[in-house]
């Protein structure tokens, strides 16, 4: 329905810059309107109701795909207001449905075509906001033709509206794309605003899932650019520099956790000893994150990891120990003093320590060694439940484990459903256990300071409620690093981009294209 504006990034030095697109964001500010050439929402505080209106593109047709049934019964037709109210009632409405299982207060929405070229969607307020981040951005629209249709063969899946069509899948092996003749969109930035998009005619999507294999298809110009999970760590990126230094690079947009190590480490806040904050705070300031760092990633990992990254357009929400608003308190725990570790933990009534277990699954071993002599200096010994990690999975999100674990960041770009902070409206990622009160009034404070005033007044409320939960050390973050994007310099509008909104990898694509020529002065 919308995704982010190619022309708010980079755009190939053309864009205004307020995104980097090499991340996964959702600022609803940075959105421009594709099958919904605009979307606007009213609210009723007095119903507690809200409806959310698109006013859908016209002149937008289905692709004609001549290997596929279904795309051959829909016959390249125009895509009306009746594909778009059939679908998203299919998508909460049906227990197949991702939305359905993953988001069940969706399925109290009313979807109704209520004009020629608009459809209206009413739900509770509480749950407006996912409505638009989910309907608007997560949501592929498919043809009302597909309630009489088996979408058993990949064939028959590729019928959308979008600027490619798959021509060939080879399962595990690779994805063949030739371009959509029929798709709608221009360049809207740079020398070439106005043309026709697609630029590149055909794609080959190959799945390569060893690494060493990847990274050599790409040093050997075998792939053009290597995207979504394949951005390198530290060790691998100085390689890959080395041995192939014509290659172009940038960091990757978000930093995320190494691959060994956890995410971070919660604390159950409902359960003794972990219901003393005095408790919280002495091992967060027992943890040698400093050392961690330096130790481990070569000082270049981000500290303030936790409870979200603080990615472009979200800077509000890393709280950093160089702000000038930084509390003393937060300034604290990120202070190595085992001295007042025990401090805390004889005044919580531990002077000895005490004994605990860590949940985990098998590759944070070596972090937690670390952690283990760290807190041991304080007293605090633990016992490591090490379990695969579709078990590990499964009992994390029965939530009711009395143990640490490794848990999680929130979304930046999702914050607006926050499970890390709240058990509303899911416990299962809820690692911490936080029931608070506060943090549930300040989020519901914050989505509706989203609804009438946008995304952006919203991170700024939220900034508060991050300096808050921080401060109550339901977790002690791991430093979280920067990865690295390479690609050929003949990729040409292109600066490591990722996804154009929140769910759309890799949607940047048909904003580039192949400079033939250089490639071929460069030999290959």
């Amino acid at each position: 329905m919308w995704q982010g504006d190619w022309a708010k990034g980079h755009a190939g030095g053309y864009g205004t810059d307020e995104s980097d697109w090499r991340g996964q964001y959702d600022i609803w500010e940075h959105k421009q309107g594709m099958i919904a050439e605009k979307t606007e929402w009213t609210i009723d505080a007095g119903t507690n109701m809200g409806t959310i209106v698109y006013t859908i593109r016209q002149g937008v047709h289905w692709a004609l795909n001549p290997i596929s049934e279904t795309s051959k019964k829909v016959g390249g037709r125009e895509m009306t207001a009746d594909d778009v109210a059939y679908y998203l009632t299919r998508v909460v409405t049906d227990p197949k449905s991702y939305l359905w299982r993953s988001n069940p207060a969706l399925a109290q929405a009313v979807v109704t075509k209520t004009g020629p070229w608009e459809v209206s969607v009413t739900i509770p307020l509480d749950t407006m906001l996912t409505a638009i981040f989910r309907l608007g951005d997560v949501t592929k629209i498919g043809p009302i033709e597909l309630k009489d249709n088996n979408l058993s063969k990949w064939q028959d899946n590729s019928f959308g509206t979008g600027p490619y069509m798959m021509t060939d899948y080879v399962p595990a092996s690779s994805a063949t794309l030739v371009k959509n003749p029929n798709y709608w969109e221009t360049n809207p930035a740079g020398p070439g605003k106005g043309d026709q998009l697609p630029y590149i005619e055909n794609v080959k999507v190959l799945i390569i899932t060893d690494a060493s294999t990847r990274q050599a298809a790409l040093r050997t110009a075998k792939i053009d650019f290597a995207t979504d999970m394949s951005a390198y760590e530290m060790d691998e990126a100085n390689l890959m520099r080395q041995q192939c230094p014509q290659l172009m690079e940038i960091a990757a947009g978000e930093p995320t956790k190494p691959t060994l190590a956890p995410e971070s480490i919660d604390f159950p806040a409902d359960q003794i000893p972990f219901s003393d904050i005095r408790v919280r705070r002495a091992l967060f300031m027992a943890t040698d994150l400093k050392t961690i760092n330096e130790s481990m990633y070569g000082g270049q990992g981000v500290l303030e990891s936790w409870p979200f990254q603080g990615v472009k357009g979200y800077e509000a929400l890393r709280v950093s120990v160089t702000d000038p608003d930084c509390p003393d308190s937060i300034k604290e725990l990120y202070t190595y003093n085992p001295e007042k570790a025990k401090q805390l933990l004889a005044e919580a009534g531990y002077p000895n320590g005490f004994k605990t277990k860590i949940l985990m699954d098998v590759n944070g071993a070596d972090y937690y060694s670390i952690i283990k002599d760290q807190w041991n200096k304080v007293g605090v010994d633990f016992e490591l439940d090490v379990q695969e990690t579709g078990a590990w999975n499964s009992l994390r999100n029965q939530g009711n484990y009395p143990v640490i674990t490794d848990g999680g960041v929130a979304s930046d770009s999702a914050f607006h459903t926050t499970p890390v902070l709240t058990g509303k409206p899911s416990n299962a990622a809820n690692t911490c256990h936080i029931f608070d009160p506060k943090i549930d009034t300040a989020l519901e404070s914050i989505r509706m300071t989203i609804l009438k005033s946008g995304m952006l007044a919203g991170l700024k409320e939220a900034r508060e409620l991050v300096k808050y939960a921080v401060d109550q050390a339901y977790a002690v973050p791991v430093p979280y690093v920067y990865k690295t994007n390479f690609w050929w310099p003949w990729v040409k509008n292109y600066t490591g981009e990722r996804s154009v909104g929140y769910y759309n990898y890799p949607n940047f694509v048909p904003y580039i294209w192949v400079d033939q020529a250089l490639k071929k002065e460069m030999g290959y």
